[in-house]
């Protein structure tokens, strides 16, 4: 049996639980459940398309789920935090078990409407506003990557956000990079053509592969080419997890995904 604290080390670069999961140790419950559903989701095996990254990530989810066990029960948990070590011997580290089915029936399926009613509530609210500056100076004002990296967002909220960041820069709370200050007309022009292209290009495909009176299948279509264009469900699984916690998404993560 692989001893977890070294497949830990050997996937995360940490022996620690909770560092493993983003975690201070006092963490509550909520928080530990909370914090499990977001690491994994980023570690899903279902995300990756190469086998050699899907063999990796499919550790990864093991792993986690592994140590979402532990810290999810009392008894686990307290012997792990007075000794530091884990009992692999528990029955509950089995590298076999159906991680994929345990995770399932620990959270629901995220619908369209679980989105949509997300959506409702981030846009336009102080979650937004904040997750608009973290991208502003993750991105140093590169307002192509910030729509990226901000959930539901829309090219359209390009000047909403440049006047969120304008506000900002005015009190002094954060500088004016340079790519944000070049930010004009033309560059909001040449982003709303290529989403429009895109749009259509979303909709062709998803008209071709799902009758046309299925109106759900076709937005469930619209919404996963988008996901693969932009990068925008995998923030948004990220944001509905951490309940508006801070962003995992670097500069670099971003700009990889705008190479692509």
């Amino acid at each position: 049996m692989v001893k977890l604290l070294e497949c830990l080390n050997t996937l995360f670069g940490t022996v620690s639980l909770y560092e493993v999961l983003g975690l201070e140790k006092n963490a509550s419950a909520h928080e530990i459940r909370k914090a499990y559903y977001k690491v994994s989701l980023q570690v899903h095996p279902d995300r990756v398309s190469e086998e050699e990254d899907k063999v990796i990530a499919t550790k990864k989810f093991q792993a986690i789920s592994q140590v979402y066990c532990i810290l999810s029960n009392e008894e686990k948990r307290a012997l792990y935090d007075e000794s530091g070590e884990v009992d692999d011997e528990s029955g509950i580290l089995e590298e076999n078990r159906d991680w994929d089915s345990y995770w399932r029936m620990l959270f629901k399926k995220v619908t369209i409407a679980d989105i949509e009613k997300f959506k409702g509530e981030y846009r336009f609210s102080d979650a937004e506003k904040n997750d608009v500056i973290t991208a502003y100076v993750q991105c140093e004002g590169n307002m192509d990557l910030m729509l990226e990296m901000i959930p539901c967002s829309i090219v359209e909220d390009d000047i909403r956000f440049k006047q969120i960041v304008d506000e900002k820069i005015k009190n002094g709370e954060v500088v004016q990079y340079e790519a944000f200050e070049k930010e004009n007309s033309k560059s909001r022009n040449k982003r709303r053509k290529l989403a429009k292209a895109e749009e259509e290009e979303a909709k062709k495909l998803a008209s071709e592969q799902v009758p046309s009176n299925d109106k759900s299948e076709l937005q469930a279509m619209i919404l996963k080419r988008q996901k693969d264009r932009q990068g925008e469900m995998d923030a948004f699984y990220d944001q509905l997890a951490a309940k508006y916690g801070k962003s995992s998404k670097t500069k670099k993560q971003a700009e990889r995904r705008k190479r692509k």
